[in-house]
Order: C-alpha cells, then structure tokens, then sequence
C-alpha cells in the first residue's frame, strides 16, 4: 500500500534515500528534494544572540534586482534596500543588532520581480513561523476564484476573515488547516461581491496577517494626478506616492532611472474616495543622481513626475581620520567617516606591528555612511596605524597618525 510523504518546508535540498523492510527482504528507495523557488534565502543561524550580527545568504535570479525588507517582531521596519544581484546570483546581508533590541522573531522580506519570500530568524530566542497569506494576482471579476496561499507552522488551524469595502466582515470566518509541509490553498469564491476593495485577514491565537485584494476595478477613468512628498532623495530612501484620480481604478506605477530603465514596476489603485497611496517604491543604495522619473498609468490615462535623487555614495570606498573632540573622562577622540559602503560595515585599527588594536562594527546609513568617533585607548602609542574597513560588498583601507 502506497503512502504519500510530505516534504517539511525547511527540509534541505538534496538526494535522500530510504531502506524499506518486512523483515527478509530489503527495498532500496531514494529521491532528491529540490525547488521551484527564484529566491531561496536562509539566515546563517535560527537564532542570534543579542549584539549579535545577524546573516542571511542565498541565490536569486541573476543579473536583476531585488528588494530586501527587514521587520523586527512588532513588524516595524528596520532596514531595507534594493540590491543588484550580479551575474553568480548569490545575495548577502548582514544587520548588526543591538544589546538593547528586541527579542523574538524577525522577518526577512525578499522580493524579486513578482516572488516574495518570508525568511525568518529569532533573536534571543528561536524563531516561530507566523501565518502568511499571498494572493494569485491584485485584482478580479466577480465571476473569479481567487486563489490564496497559505504558509505558517505545520498541520496548525489558521482563521479567515474577508473585511468588504465598508469595513464589515463579508460572511462567517473560514478555517483552513495547513499541510505538514506549512502550507495550504484556498479557492475563495468571488460570486455576489460587490465592487471595491477588501481585506483578507488570517489569524492563529493573537497573531494575524492582512493582504488587500479589489474585485471589479476598471482602468482609464479619468484624470491622475500624482506627486510625493519631496522632490529630492537619496539612495536608500523610501519613495511615497500620493494623488487622485477617480474612484476604484487599477493603475500601474512605474519608477525609472534617469537612463530610463524601468527599477520598479507595481500595480495599485485608488481608494473609495479617489486617494492614492503607495509605499512600496525605494531609491536603491547604488542609484545613480539624476533626475528619475515615476509613471502612473491607468487605460490612456497617465501622469508623470520627476524626482531628483542626489548620490553621496562614490565609487570604491572612501575613509578619513581626523582629530576628534576630547571627552571627559575618557580622553581624545578620533573621527572616522565612511563614504561608499552598505549593512554592516567593520573597521579594524591596526598598528604598524600588524596588531589589531580595535575591531569596530557600524550600521551604515541610508545614504551609505559611516561618522562615528573612536575613542583612543590611554595606552596607545604615537605612531602610524591603519585602518581597514570592509562591507558585504567591498573594502578599503588608509593610515592616520596618532600624535
């Protein structure tokens, strides 16, 4: 009698084999676990200690980019970019984390193109998978399924509640059982909704995801007018796009370099009240300064804004020392800026024997730097040193005199 074996998400990919017996005679069966998944990202351990640098590695589609989201466990976010993966497709990132941090689950968000990955990683403690709800596309007819995808802890019941466009529950909530994989579809029928824009809520105990969907929206009603909430940016920053157009209409918005290639492409849509607003949009840590231009579209209809973003960041990386302030009771200063580099960033201060008198490690800023002072140990000697400093990316290195 033939019996299914289901695959755990976090199963290592590979050849695994299986020896079945009755007692007399031995069968021999083997398989290899492989994937689908574009993104396939892990964090170097389930679990970090506070202080800690916590690391994530893994593959991507080759050659495009892709938007990395970090959230802490209250779901704030932390750090993001957009990182150009190279022609290898391999993906690094690091986040140094603080005494002070907070424990509990912390959630890497991937996206590439269309696929979204949730990695997660505890910090103080091991993580735990929360529910996650994914939709086959933004918008649908009436006479749609939609098709939700579930992913949480395996074999756990998970709750579903449809929030319609007034903010009411739309019929009874739903219980779905996930697979001993952690995962499970649901086909949601869509017949006598009426048009507008919903919310699919899941929950287990008093943790809970959302993800909007629209039925029935229409393109090209009328005039778009969009804009943002500054007209200048630096790499890294997060972009807002506000405006109005008619009520209930799909667009897409499009952001481009000034070269003119498409960074970022989604599709959105106006509220009950003709109000757009979209946040999903971010100035990639290596852009390039220029005047960048965002599109939004919808049918004929279009408007298009310019924005000017302003790149500090220089080719290679960029260190200088100089004298610092004196502080009482710990003595002089030196400080050290950094041009060029992204994540964490670590800095060594090596004498002229070779010996490494600090190890320092930063989080860059959103413009890509570091200004830090360093307190001179009371014991260090006059004389030349070095100081090497390197991302996940790149290094660099100069020499100061201490006097």
């Amino acid at each position: 009698m033939a019996e299914p074996i289901i695959i755990p998400l976090d199963t290592p990919f590979g050849k695994y084999s299986a020896t079945i017996t009755d007692g007399r005679e031995n069968i021999l069966k083997s398989w290899t676990v492989e994937t689908d998944k574009k993104i396939i990202i892990a964090p170097s351990e389930l679990k970090f200690e506070l202080g800690e640098i916590m690391q994530f590695n893994g593959t991507a589609v080759p050659n495009k980019p892709i938007e990395i989201v970090l959230e802490d466990p209250q779901g704030k976010e932390l750090f993001s970019d957009i990182i150009q993966v190279d022609e290898s497709g391999f993906i690094e990132f690091e986040y140094k984390t603080e005494q002070s941090s907070a424990k509990g689950t912390y959630t890497l968000i991937a996206t590439q193109e269309k696929d979204t990955e949730f990695i997660y990683a505890g910090l103080g403690q091991l993580p735990t998978i929360p529910v996650n709800l994914e939709f086959d596309k933004l918008n649908y007819s009436t006479a749609d399924t939609a098709m939700i995808s579930f992913t949480g802890k395996a074999s756990e019941i998970i709750s579903l509640l449809i929030i319609d466009p007034s903010d009411k529950p739309k019929g009874d909530t739903i219980s779905i059982k996930l697979e001993p994989d952690g995962t499970a579809e649901y086909e949601l029928d869509l017949s006598g909704y009426a048009s507008g824009v919903y919310s699919a809520v899941a929950s287990k105990g008093s943790a809970q995801s959302s993800e909007i969907f629209t039925v029935g929206l229409q393109t090209g009603s009328g005039e778009i007018q969009i804009n943002t909430t500054k007209l200048s940016y630096a790499p890294g920053d997060s972009v807002l796009i506000l405006g109005d157009t008619a009520k209930n209409v799909l667009l897409t918005v499009t952001m481009k370099d000034p070269d003119g290639n498409i960074v970022k492409e989604r599709q959105t849509f106006s509220d009950k009240n003709g109000k757009i607003s979209e946040g999903s949009f971010r100035i990639p840590s290596e852009a390039k300064s220029g005047m960048w231009t965002i599109t939004a579209k919808s049918g004929s209809n279009f408007d298009t804004i310019e924005i000017e973003v302003i790149s500090t960041v220089t080719e290679g990386i960029q260190i200088s020392v100089q004298k610092g302030a004196d502080i009482p009771g710990y003595g002089k200063t030196l400080q050290i800026k950094i041009v060029g580099v992204s994540q964490t960033v670590n800095i060594d201060i090596i004498s002229e024997e070779g010996e490494i008198i600090e190890s320092l490690s930063f989080q860059a800023s959103s413009q890509g730097e570091i200004n830090q002072p360093w307190i001179i140990p009371k014991d260090t000697e006059p004389g030349t040193y070095t100081i090497k400093v390197h991302d996940a990316f790149t290094s660099g290195e100069t020499t100061f005199e201490i006097e």
